[in-house]
C-alpha cells in the first residue's frame, strides 16, 4: 500500500512539474484531486462499498468553454454481499448446513480517465462544468475478506461458528485486473478550486467464471456458494475536490 502511495505522490509531483514547464501554451492546465467513491457491482446481490480516489489532472482547452480532461489516479473500488450459503458436511449423515455469508472486496486500480468537457459561467470565476467520455483502469491488488456464519448441531446442542479468511490479489477474486467504461459527470470551479461528482458505468465483465465470486471454502473443506449467472460491472459514483495550478 505504501508503494501505491509513493506512485501516486510521485505522478502528482511529476505532473506538477509539467505544469511549469507548460507556462507557455496556456491552453494546459494542472492541478491535484482527492475524493470519496461508492462503488458497486452490477451483481443482482450486490452492495455499494465506500472507496477514495487521489491523483493528477490535466485539461487542454480546445476552444471557448471545450476542454479535454485526463489524468491519473489511484481509486479503490470493489462491492460487499450479504447472502446465504450453503456446504456439505463430511460427516456419517452428509447434511446440508445453510448459514450466512459477508463478504467485500475492495479492489485498487491505477486509472486514466478522458472526458470532453464544456464550461457554463455562471458568474465572475465561477463555472458550471458538464464532462462525458470513458476511462481505463489497471487492478493493482485488491484486499477481499469473507465472513461465514454458521450453525452447527453437536449431540443435540446447537452453536454458531464464525469462520473469516482473509487474501490479498486478484487471482484470489476470480476477477480480472483490467476495466473499461463510460464516465460522465458534473462540477462546480470556482477560481482553482474545483469540486466534481463523476459517475462510472463500466462495460467489461471481470468475473472469469460465472460464479467466480462467490467461490469460498466451508468449515469442513467444502465448496460453497450460490449459483448466479449475473456479470460483474463496475458501478461507481465518485466525490472529489480538486486544485488547478
Amino acid at each position: 500500500m505504501k508503494k501505491i502511495l509513493l506512485v501516486v505522490i510521485m505522478s502528482i509531483g511529476f505532473g506538477c512539474i509539467l505544469s511549469v514547464n507548460a507556462q507557455e501554451d496556456s491552453r494546459f492546465t494542472f492541478g491535484v484531486k482527492t475524493g470519496v467513491n461508492l462503488s458497486n457491482s452490477s451483481l443482482s446481490i450486490a452492495d455499494p462499498r465506500v472507496g477514495f480516489n487521489i491523483g493528477g489532472t490535466v485539461d487542454y482547452e480546445l476552444s471557448k468553454g471545450f476542454f479535454l480532461s485526463s489524468g491519473l489516479e489511484f481509486t479503490t473500488k470493489g462491492a460487499k454481499f450479504s447472502e446465504r450459503y450453503f456446504v456439505t458436511e463430511i460427516s456419517e449423515s452428509s447434511n446440508i448446513v445453510i448459514g450466512d455469508k459477508e463478504s467485500n472486496f475492495n479492489l485498487m486500480y491505477l486509472q486514466v480517465p478522458l472526458t470532453i468537457g464544456y464550461k457554463i459561467p455562471l458568474a465572475k470565476s465561477l463555472s458550471l462544468n458538464l464532462n462525458a467520455g470513458g476511462y481505463a483502469a489497471y487492478g493493482i491488488t485488491s484486499r477481499n475478506k469473507i465472513s461465514l456464519t454458521t450453525p452447527i448441531e453437536t449431540d443435540g446442542y446447537l452453536y454458531t461458528s464464525h469462520n473469516e479468511y482473509k487474501s490479498t490479489g486478484y487471482d484470489k477474486t476470480g476477477l480480472d485486473r483490467w476495466d473499461f467504461g463510460l464516465l460522465g459527470g458534473i462540477g462546480l470551479q470556482y477560481k482553482k478550486i474545483v469540486l466534481n461528482v463523476n459517475y462510472e458505468f463500466g462495460l467489461r465483465d471481470l468475473q472469469k467464471g460465472p460464479t467466480s465470486y462467490v467461490v469460498t471454502y466451508g468449515q469442513y473443506g467444502s465448496p460453497t456458494g450460490t449459483m448466479n449467472n449475473d456479470k460483474w460491472k463496475t458501478r461507481n459514483l465518485s466525490f472529489s475536490v480538486g486544485y488547478k495550478f
